[in-house]
């Protein structure tokens, strides 16, 4: 199945054509990161993490079947929290995180801070360009603040605001 169903129905044959292109871009960057969506009121990821795990997933697969580059993922600590298997045991360093109490982000961790922790891992590895996952009304805050810290954001699949979700937490 296509990453983006919609997209490739909505675009017909030129579908081959814009995928092909995304993922020349996508195979271009040194890192994937994720900005996440929400955190539940019971303590899990919720299902808007869950998806933006399986779009990393997506993305790092695609890339490594295209040209076989192994593109390391820095996610913020809720999309981690979804799927485990996207960090190895001795890079777990790479997850954004700073957590209060109650697990939940704290007031103080929003787009940019999560940019510029995972903009630390990026320099100190020399990675300068990052295909950026997030949800679609987030992505061009989340895109001006990876260019900010000096990174060069490349957009990567998003999940739409409007897909189903329980009450979130923020």
């Amino acid at each position: 199945m296509y990453w983006n169903e919609g997209l490739r129905v909505y675009l017909g044959r030129d579908y081959e054509a814009w995928a092909t292109r995304e993922l020349r871009a996508w195979a271009g960057a040194d890192a994937i990161v994720t900005q996440a969506v929400s955190w539940m009121m019971n303590k899990t990821p919720g299902p808007g993490n869950v998806l933006l795990a399986a779009k990393a997933r997506e993305v790092h697969d695609a890339v490594k079947k295209y040209n076989g580059r192994d593109l390391p993922i820095l996610p913020q600590w809720e999309v981690w929290m979804a799927d485990k298997t996207l960090v190895a045991e001795d890079r777990q360093e790479w997850v954004s995180a700073r957590r209060s109490s109650d697990s939940r982000s704290t007031a103080a961790y929003n787009t940019f801070t999560v940019a510029a922790d995972q903009a630390k891992v990026c320099k100190e590895n020399g990675w300068v360009k990052v295909v950026v996952i997030t949800f679609d009304l987030h992505m061009k805050r989340a895109c001006m603040a990876y260019k900010a810290l000096g990174l060069v954001p490349i957009h990567g699949p998003t999940i739409c605001e409007g897909y189903t979700d329980p009450v979130l937490v923020h």
